[in-house]
């Protein structure tokens, strides 16, 4: 805990686990009494939804397969 009396928790690493724990953090402290700073560390500014590269390439899909890491978390 720092001096003000809330959590700063870092999370490494931007992919769909590191998104994945900010999202259940976001829930789990959503309510909570005590402020919590969520930081996510990665080396690329944004996301790559693998997934979407396969379905681009197969016609289902034809839009951008990155994404800002801060509009994913949102």
């Amino acid at each position: 805990m720092d001096h003000h009396g809330s959590k700063t928790i870092l999370i490494v690493g931007g992919g769909y686990a590191g998104l994945n724990a900010v999202r259940a953090l976001q829930k789990q402290y959503a309510h909570a009494k005590q402020k919590v700073r969520l930081i996510l560390v990665d080396k690329e500014p944004y996301h790559l939804r693998k997934v979407l590269l396969f379905k681009a390439v197969v016609g289902s899909r034809s839009f951008g397969y990155r994404s800002p890491a801060i509009l994913v978390m949102r």
